[in-house]
């Protein structure tokens, strides 16, 4: 996102509305290196032009303590939004959770730029 910060903002094009998005979450990444870090689980989520949904599926003896999504027409740009605790939309679980389905997060493309902007952070455990 940042030199002094990593990880990755997804600038989603309105064309993918209504498809589900895969990807792998990674822990201790450090500066995007994923050869660096550990495979903890899986991410889907779907836009469908007006909300977000996004599953976090953890690998076997892994967990989730705290999820935090960033869900907004404009892309990251002040140090809040590169935060996760200021991404607005925050769960956490105790005991930690080896799977979780967000509430619809309200998010659409209102500058019409054609893209709207994810970021999802976990902070995994095992």
């Amino acid at each position: 996102i940042t030199p002094n910060r990593w990880g990755w903002a997804l600038r989603i094009p309105t064309s993918l509305v209504n498809t589900t998005v895969n990807g792998v979450l990674w822990a201790g990444a450090g500066l995007n290196n994923t050869a660096n870090g550990t495979n903890v689980g899986t991410l889907s989520f779907i836009w469908d032009g007006s909300y977000v949904t996004a599953t976090f599926t953890m690998a076997s003896g892994k967990y989730v303590k705290e999820i935090h999504i960033y869900a907004k027409d404009n892309p990251p740009a002040t140090n809040n939004d590169l935060a996760p605790g200021q991404y607005g939309n925050l769960w956490y679980f105790d005991p930690p959770a080896a799977a979780f389905t967000s509430d619809p997060i309200p998010v659409s493309d209102t500058n019409n730029d054609g893209y709207v902007w994810f970021i999802f952070h976990g902070v995994a455990v095992w």
